[in-house]
C-alpha cells in the first residue's frame, strides 16, 4: 500500500472509486488522462463505503485492494493507496486531498471525476477549499458543461475513450453466468474465480466462459 515519504515536485493523478471490481475501463481512463496531462503517477484509491448515502453493498475491502493491486502490477506509473480503507467509513474528498497534500507537499494534484459530478460539485464538503488543493479532471461524460459558478481554470476536460463497461455490469454478468472475462485484466478474473466473488462458480475448475 502507498505510504511513501514526501516526493519531489510531480504531477500526481488521484483516481477514487469502489473498484468492485476494477476493469479495463478504469485502466484505459487512467492511462489516457496520464498521457494527455503528463502525469508522472496515478494513484488508485478504493473507497471504504459508498459516498452520497448509497446503500448498495460493496465487496470486502481486502478483496478489492487485492484486485486493484493485481490490475496495476503491469503499469509502473500506477500505484495503490489504502488511505480511505484505513480511515474507514465514508471518506470525503477534502480529507483525501489533505492527506496527499501533506505527504506530497510539492506535488500538483489532479483529482479524476466523472462529468455527472459537476452539477453537484458545490455540495461537496468544503468544495471551495478543494479548489485550492487540486485541479479536477473531468472524463467520460461528453457534452457536460461546467456550471457557471465553478472556476474554469480548476477543471480540465479530457476526451478519454468512452468505454461502455461498468463494475455493476460485470457483477451482474458473473451472477448470471454470462461471459465477461474480456472486460477484466486476466489476474483480476482469476482472483474473482478463485475466491468465488460475485456469485462466480469455480468448484469445477472451469471459468464461466468455458
Amino acid at each position: 500500500m502507498s505510504r511513501s515519504s514526501p516526493a519531489p515536485a510531480t504531477k500526481l493523478g488521484l483516481f477514487g472509486g469502489t473498484f468492485d471490481p476494477i476493469h479495463h475501463g478504469h485502466l484505459i481512463i487512467a492511462e489516457w488522462i496520464a498521457s494527455e496531462l503528463g502525469l508522472e503517477r496515478v494513484i488508485f484509491i478504493p473507497v471504504a463505503e459508498h459516498p452520497f448515502g448509497k446503500k448498495e453493498r460493496i465487496t470486502a475491502a481486502f478483496h478489492r485492494l487485492q484486485m486493484v493491486q493485481l490490475a496495476l502490477d503491469d503499469f509502473p506509473h500506477f500505484a495503490l493507496s489504502d488511505v480511505e480503507i484505513r480511515r474507514g467509513g465514508v471518506s470525503y474528498t477534502i480529507d483525501t486531498l489533505n492527506y496527499f497534500k501533506q505527504n506530497w507537499p510539492l506535488a500538483e494534484l489532479y483529482f479524476f471525476i466523472g462529468g455527472d459530478n459537476l452539477a453537484e460539485f458545490h455540495r461537496w464538503k468544503e468544495y471551495q477549499t478543494l479548489l485550492e488543493l487540486a485541479r479536477f479532471v473531468v472524463y467520460d461524460r461528453p457534452g457536460e458543461e461546467l456550471p457557471a459558478h465553478l472556476p474554469k481554470e480548476k477543471f480540465l476536460f479530457v476526451k478519454a475513450p468512452l468505454i461502455e463497461i461498468s463494475s455493476s455490469l460485470i457483477r451482474e454478468r458473473i451472477k448470471k453466468g454470462l461471459p465477461c472475462r474480456s472486460l477484466l485484466p486476466t489476474p483480476v478474473w482469476r482472483y474473482i474465480e478463485e475466491n468465488q466473488l460475485y456469485g462466480c462458480k469455480s468448484s469445477t475448475g472451469l471459468s464461466v466462459e468455458e
